[in-house]
This record gives structure tokens, C-alpha cells and sequence, in this order.
């Protein structure tokens, strides 16, 4: 089973530009799923297909130039941005920044560095999600921790323990639900102590 092709959206105005990096792209085996030359164009495109990346020209003519397109996708979407700049001013390099990109392509365009930039954003993105998740595991588990801070109904008899459900468990089984841990069974030695001198006890008899 092969892997599926890489599916990237190019959002360029200048024809020309637009037409050698889409024929750049599709040498290298990618798949250019659209071609917008509007901001506004380019966020419906990308809602539609989904594209692994986005090729963003940053000064898009129009009401929506390609920083705040390439926000839009960002925040709605998730997906990697690569900026294709040119003489662009401080500001809108400054705008650009904020949006975080995963990589920058100055016209007039290099074909050989194309694959090495689609492969450290695809890189760069597949880190952050790692870091989103692993962030998430240890909220969620900072929450169990805070919730075992708190009181903890333990049966007077048997020493189970109520659970939020209303349910009744072992102190391991809800311990191990909590917090994910596993559990093995040994003796202290006050225990132990206690059990060799009544097995003693027992032989002596």
C-alpha cells in the first residue's frame, strides 16, 4: 500500500508564477488540488479540498491579502502555510510572522528547493500536533490529580471506594482508572513480620 500523494493548494496572482510552480509541483509527484488568485478565493478552496499544504503569495490584491488569508486557514483549518514573498515590506513580514508559518519561498522560484520546503513544513506540522496532543494527555491527567486531591468516600467496611458515577470500586481499580496505572500485589515488612510469626505460631502447635 502506497502512500497518498501530497495534496497542496497554490494561491499565486501572477499567472506566470502560478503556472511554472504548479508544473514544479506536479513534476515532483505532488498534487496541486486548486489555483486561487483571492484571498477570499483561496479559504474557500482550502475549506473545500483540504489541501496538506497551502503555497500562499503574501501580497494578494484585493480586500483579503494573503496574511489574513492564510489566518483564516490557519486558525479554521490547521493547515501549513508556506509564504511565497518577494520585496515585501517590514510590515507585512511582520504581519506574516504572526501567523506562523512552516516556511518561506522567495520569487522568483527555486524548483530544487521546493520538495526540501514541502517536506520540513509537513515535518514541522506532524511536531506540533505531537506537542497539542501530548499537552492534552497532561491536562488531562493534571485533572485526575486535582480530583484525587479532593475528599475520597471510602467504605467504613470493605474499603471500597465511590466513584463520581456513584459506583463502588477497589482503591486499585480506581486508582488505575484515574490514573492509568498498573498494579502489582507484595508484602510491607510490618505485614510480613506479622505473617512469618503467625505461620511460626501454627508449626509450634
Amino acid at each position: 500500500m502506497t502512500d497518498a500523494p501530497i495534496r497542496i493548494l497554490v494561491v499565486e496572482d501572477m499567472g506566470s508564477v502560478a503556472n511554472v510552480l504548479t508544473a514544479a509541483l506536479e513534476a515532483l509527484g505532488y498534487v496541486v488540488v486548486g489555483n486561487a488568485v483571492e484571498g477570499a478565493e483561496a479559504v474557500r478552496l482550502a475549506g473545500e479540498h483540504k489541501p496538506d499544504i497551502v503555497f500562499m503569495d503574501i501580497t494578494l490584491e484585493g480586500e483579503v491579502d494573503g496574511v489574513e488569508a492564510a489566518g483564516t486557514i490557519r486558525s479554521d483549518l490547521g493547515t501549513p502555510i508556506v509564504f511565497l514573498t518577494s520585496h515585501t515590506d517590514a510590515e507585512t513580514l511582520e504581519r506574516a510572522r504572526t501567523i506562523e508559518p512552516h516556511g518561506y519561498l522567495v520569487k522568483p522560484l527555486e524548483p530544487r528547493m521546493l520538495r526540501p520546503t514541502v517536506e520540513m513544513a509537513l515535518h514541522k506540522h506532524r511536531m506540533e500536533i505531537e506537542r497539542q496532543e501530548l499537552t492534552q494527555r497532561l491536562q488531562a491527567a493534571l485533572e485526575e490529580v486535582e480530583q484525587l486531591r479532593g475528599m475520597l468516600p471510602v467504605c467504613a467496611w470493605c474499603r471500597r471506594v465511590r466513584d463520581d458515577e456513584g459506583y463502588w470500586d477497589t482503591i486499585e481499580g480506581y486508582l488505575s482508572k484515574h490514573l492509568s496505572t498498573q498494579y502489582t500485589h507484595g508484602m510491607c515488612q510490618e505485614c510480613a513480620g506479622k505473617f512469618m510469626g503467625g505461620v511460626q505460631d501454627g508449626q509450634k502447635e
